[in-house]
């Protein structure tokens, strides 16, 4: 037997002993690390160490491998909500103790396949949003269901579903799935923010409302498109990045797209990834000019942190395609330049830490871990690019109300605030 036969024939003996999880495993670290574009199916077999014939036996399609990807956390989080009991309150708990503890077991699943849902065509999308509504329907029950027992407050249930579901989703980009031990202190912690908000338990919650004040700013800081060539590929290359991923756009398509030539663009820019740096250049500093309102408008710290959520709601509306660049598409950022993205991104973090820390302190927010309190927060908001449409009947100001009020207020009911009476922060 030749060399070549005798190296295949061990490879289809090595192909007989692999799990599917094993070439899933296989496929996600190949996938986080390249990109779905960047990643072939001879690269999937090779890494696997089976025949590329194996591989389209058991799987069909590099497609099927990302689908399958979040299959198994969806599934596992379905399953954990069917035969729930208890008050409202326990079956909550028991949804957000569930959820950590499948990203635990399948955060970078998870990871790679929030970065990469774009190339899911469109029947399988089809199918994972049916179950994902099954799942955010199940939460929406708890949540009306704890109104109609007075246990909740809660205005709009599938709203505050939808930014629960979302801040607990987005916990993959920080949770360390490595620390097994720590899923539960963390799972109990974000019970608490979720039932109880920031803001200390048993007593009447601070009213949330857009001021005009707040109202103005906003939108004196509203930016619109520009009309310079650059401003042009800027905003070509964030629609094409967003819908297409970095890796499948070319600079021709970026150039057609901006209605002008090949050779202009590179006039412009000298690389892809100089446009790339610029999309999460551009949002980044309009986020944190925003941010810089809550400081600016001297408000108590209860207020100011509504007004931060209001705001970085806003900035999320205004450039939801710029948001989904920055989350999905950072791994392509040129190593000299991610240190200036990641540094934008600490500051705006430190900001709101700041008012975090000084409410704990003062006595005003209750002394909750301040790290999980900020990242649930802004990832509650953040994930909201993901579903919120401008338009389909939500005012964004009345989306960064609600927002507000459930990390400030949480879902769990509070005393009635007694007429004309306030507190002074």
């Amino acid at each position: 037997m030749r060399a070549e036969e005798l190296a295949a024939a061990s490879t289809r003996k090595r192909g007989a002993r692999i799990s599917r999880r094993d070439v899933l495993s296989v496929a996600r670290d190949l996938f986080e690390r390249q990109g779905y574009e960047g990643t072939t199916t001879d690269d999937i077999a090779a890494g696997a160490r089976i025949t590329k014939r194996s591989l389209y036996r058991h799987f069909g399609s590099k497609e099927q491998l990302l689908y399958e990807l979040h299959d198994g956390f969806l599934g596992d989080l379905l399953a954990a909500v069917e035969n729930l009991s208890g008050s409202p309150e326990e079956r909550l708990r028991s949804v957000v103790g569930s959820h950590i503890g499948n990203l635990r077991e399948h955060g970078r699943d998870v990871k790679v396949f929030y970065e990469e849902v774009k190339h899911v065509g469109s029947a399988r999308q089809g199918d994972l949003l049916r179950r994902q509504q099954a799942y955010e329907r199940a939460v929406v029950e708890i949540l009306r269901d704890g109104v109609e027992s007075g246990d909740f407050t809660v205005a709009d249930p599938q709203l505050a579903a939808k930014a629960i579901l979302g801040g607990l989703t987005d916990c993959y980009r920080w949770f360390d799935t490595s620390d097994t031990g720590n899923a539960g202190a963390i799972a109990d912690e974000l019970n608490r923010l979720i039932l109880h908000g920031v803001e200390p338990p048993g007593q009447p919650g601070t009213p949330v409302r857009l001021t005009p004040q707040l109202a103005s700013a906003l939108q004196a800081r509203a930016t619109t498109a520009g009309e310079s060539p650059v401003d042009r590929i800027v905003t070509a290359a964030t629609h094409l990045f967003s819908t297409r991923g970095y890796h499948s756009t070319t600079t021709q398509q970026i150039a057609d797209r901006a209605g002008i030539t090949k050779g202009a663009l590179y006039y412009h820019v000298k690389y892809k990834e100089e446009i790339l740096v610029q999309i999460m250049r551009n949002l980044l500093d309009r986020y944190l000019s925003i941010l810089d309102l809550g400081r600016t408008l001297d408000l108590p710290v209860p207020q100011r942190i509504a007004s931060y959520i209001i705001g970085q709601t806003y900035a999320i509306s205004l450039d939801r395609e710029a948001v989904a660049v920055l989350i999905e598409e950072q791994k392509y950022l040129p190593e000299d330049m991610a240190p200036e993205i990641d540094e934008k991104e600490r500051f705006a973090y430190s900001v709101f830490q700041q008012s975090l820390v000084e409410g704990t302190t003062s006595g005003v927010l209750d002394p909750v871990d301040l790290r999980v309190a900020n990242l649930f927060m802004t990832g509650m908001v953040t994930f909201a690019y993901r579903w919120y449409q401008p338009g389909d009947g939500l005012d964004v100001s009345d989306l960064g109300v609600r927002f507000a009020e459930l990390a400030l207020h949480g879902v769990r009911t509070r005393p009635r605030r007694r007429q004309g009476s306030s507190r002074k922060r």
